[in-house]
């Protein structure tokens, strides 16, 4: 696989472990060695042991001389607390309760960090003698947008993330559009080039994922991901795929992991970024429902609530302070005035009224049509679609909606049986036809 630099070969067994890369450069042939249970025990020179739990324990560079030890430690809830480097302290990591890392010590510097849901939005950075750094960063459902950096009583510097397709940082953008750094990338995640005069304080890299330079690790909330070997630390805590180590299985190109849980498909992926930059550009309770209506796409699986808590965590007070200190005021009102109620069937209605701006009295005599009917929401949950977000509904006649509701479900239940796996897009083309056959609007 090229790199821009040199072709890799990587070749796999049956279980998704890798078990051989084959570099055109001086690397040449990196063979790999398992036990059963899918635990890496050797790569090329390098080996490995595992804890009780499935965890890394103990990675030795030099297996058969002094030195090139690096052990991992980890609290009583599974969280890594250490990492020592022949004995010796390295890195140091602190957890709230909900398991996000909140402090950092890396030698004699301390990084304090705020989130919203799993999306990083403030840091503090301490060190002996140097001038503290403070960080505001614009991130929404994994999608870092942009920063704003202050060292000391300097005045605040705003910086722009461009992202590839997996949400990888490719460049640095300051306020007035100079390209401030740039990074190249191997497939799974090893950073191959950076160049720039902000690459060396820019952590925020492969998925835009935090790396921690002095332990070479990505932080993926859930747990910590090795590039090298494309392979996390610890067993993945959703039990998805064949292999509870690998990254999404085995194709970055595909699949992307938002918090080290569950991986996502790309190109659904790329719509919910998609959707949320629309959002960002043009702030509107529409846009804002369908950048909702796509992060759901990505999970489900996921109960509508589960999302809401996952993809809708920016209206907190930190990050609406965030987007406010960034120029973005008018995207933190719709947010913070939008306030919709998880997604389900019992609040379908007052959801809708948020969105559509009806309430009282002009609602009274109106029904909120589920466009897609409740009693095949197992069928859309196929393909990414919550019959109960609001931007799936609109208002119909109570009198006129009892005569033809069961002859509409009827002819989606036809639908479903002529297509066995319709698409989105086949969807909405559908829910489009019917929606002018009964005289109702939608929304998409």
């Amino acid at each position: 696989m090229p790199t821009g630099i040199e072709t890799v070969q990587y070749v796999y067994d049956a279980l998704e472990n890798r078990i051989k890369e084959a570099w055109t450069d001086a690397r040449g042939v990196i063979n790999y060695g398992y036990r059963p249970g899918n635990y890496l025990v050797q790569r090329g020179s390098t080996s490995y042991s595992w804890g009780t739990y499935g965890q890394l324990i103990l990675k030795d560079d030099q297996p058969n001389a002094p030195g090139g030890e690096t052990n991992y430690d980890y609290s009583a809830r599974r969280l890594m607390t250490q990492v020592r480097v022949d004995g010796s302290p390295v890195a140091q990591f602190f957890y709230d309760p909900y398991g996000r890392r909140v402090k950092t010590v890396e030698g004699d510097t301390t990084t304090i960090t705020l989130y919203s849901g799993n999306d990083i939005v403030y840091e503090i950075k301490t060190q002996p003698g140097q001038p503290t750094v403070t960080t505001k960063y614009l991130a929404i459902n994994g999608k870092y947008l942009a920063k704003v950096v202050q060292e000391g009583t300097n005045p605040p510097q705003t910086y722009f993330y461009h992202v590839d397709l997996v949400g990888s940082v490719r460049a640095i953008t300051d306020s007035q559009g100079q390209v401030v750094a740039r990074f190249e990338y191997e497939p799974f995640g090893v950073t191959v080039q950076a160049s720039g005069a902000l690459t060396v304080g820019e952590v925020h890299r492969f998925t835009g994922k935090p790396e921690d330079g002095v332990i070479e690790l990505y932080y993926f909330n859930a747990r910590y991901y090795d590039p090298v070997t494309a392979r996390f630390l610890q067993p993945d805590p959703a039990r998805q795929g064949l292999n509870w180590w690998a990254y999404g299985p085995n194709n970055p190109l595909r699949f992307v992991d938002p918090d080290g849980e569950a991986f996502w498909d790309v190109l659904d992926f790329a719509f919910a970024a998609w959707s949320w930059k629309s959002f960002i550009a043009a702030p509107s309770l529409q846009t804002l429902a369908w950048a909702l209506l796509d992060t759901a796409g990505l999970l489900p699986v996921v109960p509508s609530s589960s999302v809401l808590r996952r993809g809708f965590e920016v209206l907190d007070d930190v990050a609406l302070r965030a987007l406010q200190s960034m120029g973005k005021a008018d995207v933190a009102r719709v947010l913070k005035e939008a306030r919709f109620k998880p997604f389900t069937e019992h609040n379908f209605r007052d959801n809708l009224s948020i969105l559509t701006g009806r309430a009282g009295k002009e609602i009274a005599d109106l029904e909120a049509h589920h466009v897609l009917p409740k009693v095949l929401a197992d069928r859309f949950a196929k393909v990414g679609l919550d019959v109960n977000h609001p931007i799936l509904g609109d208002w119909v006649k109570k009198g006129g909606y009892q005569q033809w509701s069961k002859s509409y479900q009827k002819e989606w239940e036809q639908f479903f049986r002529d297509i066995k796996n319709p698409t989105r897009e086949k969807v909405f083309d559908y829910a489009r036809q019917l929606a002018r056959k009964y005289g109702f609007d939608v929304l998409f």
